[in-house]
């Protein structure tokens, strides 16, 4: 009365309980990190580190000289690269977060309570303990329930518990295993049929379901492939930047202790050269484009490097129904004794029964036999699936329909199955087709005549006398009036029973022959299992059916009432037990479903399928069953997977089947799709072919002794190395994996073909812990919460899109919106070239190291100028090699990328030795000699020969590119003689002045000649004639004062600066200038080289290194500054065509990193983000050196085409190398396919 109360009542709205319980039943997200860690984590990665300590180097080197903004500019631009790199990543990283949340996604949106006395709807979220609810049939569980009162109600709760029917509830029924209590309903799970009134026990994270989220989101993932293989490169690169960095820094400070700037400049240029700066953005951008381009195949990926780990998989862990299936049972077979055999093995092809074209059985047989009525009773009253009789599709009218393409609801795949078997049946029995079919399905009319018989429950209310399905006792029982057709259509009580057929006929002790029911004998029994091993050895699923009338045992009392009176259903006077469980056969109100008929002929232990062992006991139990016939469903392979199977062969990849099916059918399935290969022989076919019967051990003997006499060696025969045996495919039933130890689970991962069956969703974690010791990198697939561990320990886990549950889907990687295998393997694919392409894109940024390193050696080694700017080594790396390394992203597979076995992770990594020595040794040589030659002819061209440059760097601007001295009282500056000034401002300071042809005039009474205009005046001769000593200008008087200071005295000054600048020594930094009249530059021959026409001017800003060859190019030609015997203007085109050839060699590049071992032929030059980004490169480069503006920033300058020219046959000898290379390297591998000498001395030293 109190419970009937409460159920009216409910609880208060306003009760505190209830106020403060708003939101409160939801699961806690998966802990996650903050954003703001997350992004600071982008930003201080070891690149970051790197690159952000060469910014601040860059910054303090411009504190100790605020002159030079080079160091300004470059520490900026490292500042502004690394932070836009790490914004990102990190935008890519919250992009690819964005993907369902799998728990969120379990709680309905409304739940019908009762509150106040009054039925309501309120937020699922809302509810709280104590909430008096109902369910109803289509209903999602939105907290652990209590049951108060059940009508038919029956929960599909397989994803939580394994089991593949739904489950029955009742009031009473209590377990101490939560999960078996049949009184409990479990948020997450459906209800599929009836409705009940239930009290809310449990909400939130207290659910089973949440308890069972919080320990498949505990636990750190380890690392990705990808992961390990980036970070491991980041490290080798950074050692390498810094170990040279820091040994090169040493260098010049014991070079020239007092010059910390020049250091720190030469130390960020180790750094900057080294580092390839947008390499991770290439990654995440090449990462994001795969999983875009896997999204397009079906296949979401929620963890970006989990794409890679795919590619990566050495062995597939696949379950069967629904990934190598298309998860559409049909009823293919029948095994039924007829009164009239059309066949001599009774067993009949009824697929054509429910297809369009209603076709007959193969042999035909008669629709009116006995014997198919009661496998018809069986296998559709022991059945709940009923059609959906609404609008389906594009608003068709279901019912319209051929009976194959029907929708169903209620039941699973096999019930439809049996379901429509029967309707088809019905309809050929009656003579009806398509289009004549009656407005009611016949076989739902057959269930309304033939009604479930009830008793009285707890409460005095009519329950079905009916026996879920469990995968322990692998049956369901239906005790049902039976209209019997025998007598006339009498309604009879009979217990109705379908489920594994062996373990059906073991509780058999009779079998229907037609009109007639015989006694079961051996000669039946060895049909019996000739038949199911036929049907299971064609991959089909076998089902059983079995009956028994009450009515013909007195000890049965058994009267029908109305619906809404329980029936009369005594056994010896107590009513038939309604606990929905098989009871014992000595227990008080057990009615007969064949258990002592079982123990008796299974002997105490109830061995499953042991006919081959016992022989039928020869006086049936009293409770023994008629077994009417089998009912065989196939679900045929999908049709790509065969060849997704024998695509993973071809490419290394061990598939491994785990299912819950028999393991006959297993086998048979694995045969058909290629996991168990057609010649391939399991242990019980060879004892078979050999006439062993079942003795194993026999068998395995003879099958050793037989590999003994193969040859071991060979590649095809790998396998059996370890096995010593020539059985090549093994499949294992779950009750042998249950007591095989962690080793013996490897053993088996050496045979060539493997497949579990029977197995437990528990014991996948098993399988898969196995083959990862083993070494494998291991993919599996699994739709239910209790894969849900197997998918979050395996490698790269994969949740089914359709039949795959929220939690599934939140412990997988990625995610098969179509439920198919093949999805795999394009994702196999995918991973691979994903890594291929990395590589490539790697091997196409590290060529340009050497071309961006080598100056700075040459530097320290021979003074010579720097032929490449550090910001333009940044100008490269982030700027004009950025969309080409990008565009291998895009990049299609070669052709022989599943032909090729899994990388190894311990020995093929991202970066080796053979991809360094190809990127640095080979073509980052060819790209160095092309950036030297450039520089070299530039200088020439612009008149400074290649062997004056060497020991000349400060001379020429020093090391950073820009002249050092401007201070002409700096004591420390470079140039000292001359002290900066140009000639302009010195002429004026001697009475001269400088003509419009470059001509001096001498107007001043100290002039050599006085009123001559054909000649310069001698300037550094002794006194006479009026000339003038450089000493008396008043630059010389600062320099004397400044020396005196420094070296402590007028006579040690006065002899530092005559060693320093002597200036008739042409190896000194001064000056000189002497009369010739050869080379005067007169009105007829003005652009004639001459000493007396360089430099215009004199000093640091024009440079101190004196020319030594014709100037090419005549000033008219020129639009900025006259590079011509202008040290800085000379270097600085000389840098920019060495910048411009390094985009020229990188042409090549980019082209021969298309493939790492077919020609460019062969792959041809589809990729247009490719061509795209050799012709962005182009235009960047030709942007930076002819936009006036960045000259002041990057010191860039105009070239003149020829000078785009010298590098260019360097580029066509990378191309021509490579193609050499690797033709060569493919002729090899023809000449000796198949042998151990197909790795050739190429392809092991060069191939990368």
């Amino acid at each position: 009365e109190a419970i009937q109360k409460y159920m009216e009542m409910g609880l208060s709205s306003s009760s505190e309980k209830v106020k403060n319980g708003v939101g409160g039943n939801q699961l806690t997200p998966p802990p996650e990190e903050p954003c703001w860690w997350k992004f600071l984590k982008h930003q201080l990665g070891i690149f970051s580190l790197l690159l952000w300590g060469g910014a601040i180097l860059c910054f303090i080197a411009y504190g100790l000289d605020p002159t030079d903004l080079n160091n300004l500019y470059l520490g900026s631009v490292l500042a502004v690269v690394v932070f836009l790199t790490g914004c990102f990543e990190y935008a890519q990283e919250a992009e690819s977060a964005k993907t369902m949340e799998g728990f969120a996604g379990m709680l309905p949106q409304q739940a019908n309570v009762v509150r106040d006395g009054k039925s309501q709807q309120i937020p699922a979220t809302d509810l709280v303990v104590g909430d008096v609810m109902t369910v109803n049939m289509g209903d999602k569980v939105p907290a652990d329930l209590r049951m108060l009162s059940v009508t038919n109600l029956k929960v599909e709760q397989s994803s939580l518990t394994g089991e593949p029917d739904a489950i029955a509830k009742d009031v009473t029924s209590f377990e101490e295993n939560p999960l078996e209590s049949k009184n409990i309903a479990f948020f997450g799970t459906s209800a599929e049929a009836g409705n009940c009134t239930a009290a809310v026990v449990l909400i939130g994270d207290d659910t089973i379901m949440g308890n069972i989220a919080s320990l498949a989101a505990g636990g750190e993932r380890p690392p990705t492939p990808i992961n390990k293989e980036i970070h491991r490169f980041i490290k080798i690169v950074s050692g390498i930047a810094v170990m040279l960095g820091v040994v090169f820094g040493i260098v010049c400070i014991i070079d020239d202790p007092a010059n910390y700037v020049r250091t720190l400049v030469f130390v960020i240029g180790i750094i900057v050269a080294n580092v390839p700066e947008g390499l991770l953005a290439t990654v995440t951008v090449s990462l994001t484009l795969t999983a875009v381009r896997l999204g397009k195949k079906n296949v979401n990926v929620k963890d970006l490097e989990g794409v890679e780990t795919l590619g990566s998989t050495t062995c597939i862990c696949s379950d069967k129904t629904g990934t190598l299936t298309q998860n559409k049972m049909t009823s293919n077979h029948i095994y039924v004794e007829f009164g009239t055999a059309t066949d001599p093995d009774s067993t009949y092809e009824v697929n054509a029964i429910t297809s369009s074209s209603l076709g007959d059985p193969t042999p035909g047989f008669d629709f009116g036999d006995l014997a198919l009525a009661k496998l018809l009773m069986t296998c559709n009253l022991v059945n709940a699936t009923v059609f959906n009789t609404g609008k389906v599709g594009a608003g068709e009218d279901n019912l319209s329909r051929h009976i194959q393409a029907r929708e169903c609801l209620n039941g699973n795949a096999s019930d439809i199955a049996f379901f429509k078997f029967a309707e088809g049946c019905l309809w050929k029995k009656d003579g009806i087709t398509v289009g004549t079919q009656p407005n009611e399905p016949m076989a739902e009319s057959m269930r309304l005549a033939n009604p479930t018989a009830t008793v009285a429950n707890s409460t005095g209310t009519p329950s079905k006398l009916i026996i879920p399905f469990n995968s322990k006792y692998k049956f369901m029982v239906s005790v049902n009036w039976v209209a019997d057709p025998s007598q006339g259509g009498k309604l009879r009580p009979a217990v109705l029973m379908k489920g594994a057929a062996e373990q059906i006929f073991q509780r058999c002790g009779t079998y229907v022959k037609g009109d007639e029911v015989v006694p079961i004998d051996q000669a039946k029994v060895d049909h019996f299992v000739k038949v199911y091993d036929k049907f299971g050895s064609a991959g089909e699923r076998v089902i059983g059916f079995a009956m028994k009338y009450l009515d013909e045992d007195p000890a049965y009392n058994c009267a029908q009432t109305d619906e809404d009176t329980p029936d009369t259903m005594e056994v010896n006077g107590v009513p038939l037990d309604t606990s929905g469980e098989p009871i014992k056969p000595d227990a008080s109100g057990y009615y007969a479903i064949g258990s002592q008929q079982f123990l008796d002929w299974g002997g105490p232990e109830n061995v499953t399928n042991c006919m081959d062992k016992c022989p039928p006991p020869a006086t049936p139990a009293f409770d023994a069953l008629t077994f009417v016939g089998l009912i065989s469903l196939i679900d045929p392979p999908r049709e790509v997977v065969p060849d997704s199977v024998l695509k993973c062969r071809r490419a290394g990849v061990k598939v491994v089947m785990v299912t819950g099916d028999h393991p006959k059918t297993a086998a048979a399935i694995a045969r058909m799709v290629n996991i168990i290969e057609q010649d391939a022989e399991t242990i019980d076919m060879y004892a078979e072919r050999n006439g062993f019967g079942k003795d194993y051990a026999a068998a395995y003997a003879a099958a050793n002794a037989e590999f003994m006499k193969k040859d071991s060696n060979s590649d095809e025969n790998r396998h059996m190395r370890y096995t010593k045996s020539v059985i090549e495919a093994k499949v294992i039933p779950g009750h042998e994996l249950k007591t095989m130890t962690p080793d013996q689970v490897k053993e088996a991962f050496m045979y060539r073909d493997l497949v579990f069956a029977r197995t437990s969703p528990e014991q996948k974690l098993k399988i898969v812990n196995a083959a990862q010791d083993m070494g494998h990198v291991v993919a599996v697939t699994g739709d239910g919460v209790n894969d849900s561990p197997a998918l979050r320990g395996a490698d790269i886990g994969c949740a089914m899109g359709i039949a795959g549950t929220d939690v599934s889907k939140e412990a997988a990687d990625m995610i098969l919106m179509t439920d198919d295998f093949s999805a795999i393997v394009d994702g196999i694919e995918e991973g691979r070239l994903i890594f291929d392409n990395l590589k490539k894109s790697i091997a196409y940024t590290l060529s340009s190291n050497i071309p961006e390193i080598s100056p700075f050696l040459m530097f320290i080694c021979t003074q010579m100028p720097l032929s490449l700017s550090t910001v333009l080594i940044l100008c490269v790396d982030l700027g004009t090699d950025m969309i080409p390394a990008i565009s291998l992203a895009y990049e299609k597979a070669e052709s022989d990328i599943m032909e090729r076995p899994p990388r190894d992770q311990h020995v093929d990594h991202l970066v080796t030795v053979k991809l360094v020595s190809f990127a640095y040794l080979q073509i980052g040589v060819f790209q160095a000699l092309g950036g030297f030659y450039s520089f070299f002819v530039v200088m020439n061209d612009y008149g400074f020969k290649m062997r004056t440059l060497f020991g000349n760097a400060d001379a020429l601007g020093g090391s950073s590119g820009i002249p050092f001295a401007k201070d002409v009282s700096s004591i420390s500056s470079k140039c000292p003689c001359g002290g900066g000034e140009s000639w302009d401002t010195y002429v004026k300071g001697l009475d001269f002045t400088v003509s419009s042809l470059g001509m001096v005039e001498c107007t001043g009474s100290k002039c050599n000649g006085a009123g001559s205009n054909d000649y310069y005046p001698e300037i550094y001769t002794p006194v006479d004639g009026g000339s003038r000593y450089w000493k008396d200008t008043d630059a010389y008087e600062d320099l004397l004062d400044k020396a005196e200071q420094k070296q402590g005295g007028t006579t040690a000054a006065t002899a530092w600066i005559a060693e320093v600048c002597d200036l008739t020594d042409d190896d000194k930094f001064g000056v000189a200038f002497t009369k010739n009249d050869d080379w005067y530059p007169k009105e007829d021959d003005k652009n004639k080289w001459s000493p007396n026409n360089w430099p215009y001017g004199w000093g640091c800003p024009y440079g101190a290194l004196r020319p030594t060859q014709y100037c090419k190019y005549p000033d008219i030609e020129f639009v900025g500054p006259n590079p011509c015997y202008k040290g800085i203007e000379a270097l600085r085109h000389a840098q920019t065509a060495a910048f411009v050839s390094i985009v020229i060699v990188q042409w090549a590049d980019l082209i021969i990193c298309k493939t790492r071992i077919l020609s460019i032929y062969h792959q041809g030059m589809q990729n247009t983000v490719m061509l795209f980004g050799l012709c962005s490169e182009t235009l960047l480069c030709c942007a930076l050196c002819y936009i006036p503006g960045l000259h002041q920033g990057l010191f860039t300058r105009d070239l003149i085409f020829w000078h785009w020219c010298p590098s260019m046959p360097f580029s066509i000898l990378i191309f021509l190398y490579d193609e050499t290379r690797k033709y060569l390297i493919r002729r090899h591998k023809a000449a000796y396919k198949g042998t151990p000498q197909e790795v050739g001395w190429l392809e092991k030293y060069t191939y990368y």
